[in-house]
């Protein structure tokens, strides 16, 4: 399955409610009540349809919980904000989408909360450099899409590849592409929420990349008639999709070196019943919920 689809893929997908109860349950484990109610923020939600499962999974699961949560959509596109309030228009007493920026856009609160991020950073702008005798250089792209190297200035991209190991650093001589905006959005999120337990679902790996680097984005336009052109550049003028895979270990210490990192698969054996598993299983005994997604994993805190 190509990766444009694999998360998102389970909308149209027997299983979607089985996975919004898998996160339900994950947060309601966690989830302590004498602290107060239970507040929950998802970054980029797409067209709401998590936000939708796991509210009803709650209030079928835990009334008393569900009686009295928030659920906050952080969402940069207004015209996703308008399908997310769409579609969890059921839950209006306890949803609502916040039309604004997740990776800087936050106004402090110590409250307890979880934050979700649900095939996000895969689409989180990366930063390109490159090891030019010994010293890492950015890229900026010039007007006429060409690339242009300079020493390392930006206090942002300097930031990451300190979180880097120094021996990884080392034995990279090339192009590494870095999760600049990932961990914008981590310090945000730990300034602004530093009692928010974290869950994010993405990739690990993402097939046929045919762009040079460590870390390098799946580029790909949609043709007509349904077909996918894959581009070895990200430079162009012609729109397409950019997919980066997450190394989740180098997100784990960007987030001071806290939470766990497992397969998608894992996850949901953890928070599903075995019934529950066993109604997603086809008569050949294939459960797209374990055996689909084996390139994604979740990091959680």
């Amino acid at each position: 399955m190509r990766a444009a689809a694999v998360l998102r893929s389970f909308a149209s997908h027997s299983c979607l409610s089985r996975y919004g109860r898998a996160l339900a349950s994950h947060i309601l484990r966690k989830h302590q009540p004498a602290l107060g109610p239970l507040r929950i923020y998802e970054l980029g939600g797409g067209t709401g349809r998590a936000a939708y499962d796991v509210l009803s999974a709650i209030a079928v699961s835990n009334p008393a919980v569900y009686a009295s949560l928030s659920y906050v959509s952080v969402e940069i596109s207004a015209e996703l904000a308008a399908k997310q309030a769409a579609t969890c228009r059921p839950h209006a007493a306890r949803f609502r989408v916040e039309h604004r920026d997740a990776s800087t856009e936050w106004t402090p609160d110590a409250t307890p909360c979880f934050v979700l991020g649900l095939e996000v950073l895969d689409n989180l702008p990366h930063d390109r450099v490159v090891r030019v005798d010994g010293q890492w250089h950015e890229t900026r792209v010039l007007d006429n899409f060409e690339e242009c190297l300079s020493p390392v200035a930006d206090p942002l991209i300097a930031r990451c590849l300190s979180h880097y190991r120094p021996s990884f650093l080392a034995s990279r001589s090339g192009i590494v592409f870095l999760p600049t905006t990932a961990l914008r959005l981590l310090e945000a999120l730990q300034l602004a929420r530093p009692n928010a337990h974290l869950l994010f679902a993405d990739f690990d790996y993402l097939p046929g990349i045919r762009i040079p680097g460590v870390y390098a984005p799946l580029v790909a336009s949609q043709r007509g008639g349904g077909t996918t052109t894959d581009h070895d550049s990200y430079l162009g003028s012609e729109p397409a999709d950019v997919f980066f895979p997450t190394d989740f270990s180098m997100l784990q210490r960007m987030a001071g070196a806290r939470g766990n990192v497992r397969k998608s698969a894992q996850l949901f054996e953890e928070t599903l019943t075995g019934e529950e598993l066993r109604q997603c299983s086809t008569a050949s005994g294939f459960n797209p919920l374990l055996d689909d997604f084996p390139n994604t994993r979740f990091f959680t805190t």
